[in-house]
């Protein structure tokens, strides 16, 4: 993942609104100063888009629809992926080498 390191920021607004006919949404974003603003391939973005949706369906299908709404009301987190990876280093660490 890049990281664009040249973000001039102002503040975190976001912004989106549809046009006249209704069929595009645009979103407006400006930033914080120095913020550190992660770019992705569209290539990775799609990949991601399609895990993270294959997940959702798990949920679904698994009836763990309220079980996930619980969960969302108790885990806040600034970096929901810095979580995933710290609990799957853990995770692998717990394994036996083979």
């Amino acid at each position: 993942m890049e990281t664009n390191n040249n973000a001039e920021i102002q503040s975190v607004i976001h912004e989106e609104f549809k046009s006249s006919t209704g069929a595009v949404t645009t979103t407006y974003v400006k930033f914080k100063e120095n913020v550190k603003i992660p770019t992705v391939t569209p290539e990775d973005f799609e990949i991601e888009k399609y895990a993270k949706n294959q997940a959702y369906y798990f949920i679904l299908t698994a009836g763990l629809l309220p079980e996930f709404s619980e969960f969302l009301k108790n885990y806040h987190s600034d970096d929901p992926h810095a979580d995933c990876v710290n609990f799957i280093n853990a995770i692998q660490m717990l394994r036996p080498n083979t």
